[in-house]
């Protein structure tokens, strides 16, 4: 399954990152900051939000998205750090909730440990109430719908952040002469075939007008592969070894970057006792972690409608830095061609 990324607002106002999944009726949300420029109907397509942290630049958007699934019967999944189901309890408990008790919607909460994940459950008809979950070991990853990865890194900005890494699965299209070649007519058999390969689900038999063919055989002649690609989002850190070691685990190479520029270089000492980082800091980690291409977003107010000077600084570090898409654009976020992996070599890391 394929992701397409868009920044849902200007790279100066609240972090979020709309993610459209190929083929797929859902979408996922990356951070959720403000979501005024959301259709209605998008905010309803989400199912899952992955939250760095609990600031309120990244989760003043949850009233909204919470508003727009009252009365539908879906789940509603928040991924985050440690206490981020106390955070969600505190913002559920705002409200009064009798009336409700036919609503079949569910809010899910994955709090991210070291080594394991805790669930918690708050369901609509119950008012909410809290119900423990279970502990999962994770070793590093989570498996998402669609055969993609979760991966994640602790972040240093004084309370519990994470860095989000989205893996795709290996994609996979039809060969039109091997397909000719076997005599079979096209039909949905091909989306149900590129489905089982996708989820390696490949031991069984496939039926096609009646018949039955070893669905691993017939993937390997009609179906060509092309790699997942990989998708690192990072925000709210400060930039050192620790940081970037901790990425570079989980995160290289990587096929975009979205990084936080919260200041320009000669405010280097500004980003640091924020526990931010600077453009060309961006530019750097993205050359660390061999990044095709990197995205800027998340900069200070103090820059807004001006992003040029960003741009212009990361790419002295990285030469593959480009302005985000952004949602309502034209063109869909599926539709952008794949740059190739940037040759930019590593330009260091800090000494702290």
């Amino acid at each position: 399954m394929r992701l397409g990324l868009k920044l849902v607002n200007a790279p100066w106002e609240d972090p979020a990152v709309f993610v459209e999944l190929e083929g797929q009726p859902g979408a996922w949300l990356i951070d959720c900051g403000t979501l005024t420029p959301l259709r209605p109907r998008d905010l309803q397509r989400v199912d899952r939000v992955f939250l760095t942290h609990a600031h309120i630049d990244h989760f003043i958007g949850f009233d909204a998205l919470l508003r727009m699934h009252l009365g539908t019967s879906g789940t509603l999944t928040f991924y985050g750090p440690e206490g981020l189901s106390a955070h969600v309890r505190g913002r559920l408990t705002g409200y009064a909730w009798n009336l409700v008790e036919d609503s079949e919607l569910i809010l899910e909460v994955c709090e991210i440990l070291p080594e394991q994940a805790l669930w918690t459950r708050f369901e609509c008809r119950r008012r909410f109430a809290e119900e423990p979950g279970p502990r999962a070991p994770h070793e590093g990853l989570l498996a998402l719908p669609g055969g993609v990865n979760l991966r994640f890194a602790w972040m240093e900005h004084g309370v519990p952040c994470l860095a989000w890494v989205l893996e795709e699965p290996t994609g996979h299209s039809v060969d039109r002469e091997a397909l000719r070649a076997t005599g079979l007519a096209p039909g949905p058999w091909l989306s149900e075939l590129k489905r089982l390969a996708g989820g390696g689900e490949l031991s069984g038999d496939l039926q096609i007008d009646g018949r039955a063919f070893e669905a691993r055989e017939l993937a390997g002649r009609v179906l060509l592969s092309r790699p997942g690609r990989r998708m690192a989002y990072v925000t709210d850190t400060i930039f050192n070894k620790k940081t970037v070691a901790a990425l570079r685990q989980v995160a290289r190479p990587v096929d975009e970057l979205w990084c936080e520029a919260s200041y320009l270089h000669p405010q280097r000492e500004k980003a640091r006792e924020n526990l931010h980082m600077t453009a060309r800091q961006a530019g750097r980690l993205a050359a660390e972690l061999q990044a095709s291409r990197l995205h800027l977003f998340h900069y200070s107010r103090r820059y807004q409608k001006d992003p040029a000077p960003h741009l212009a600084e990361a790419r002295e570090a990285f030469a593959q830095t480009l302005a985000p898409p952004r949602y309502g654009s034209s063109g869909g976020p599926l539709e952008a061609s794949i740059a190739s992996s940037s040759s930019s070599s590593s330009t260091g890391i800090p000494s702290s």
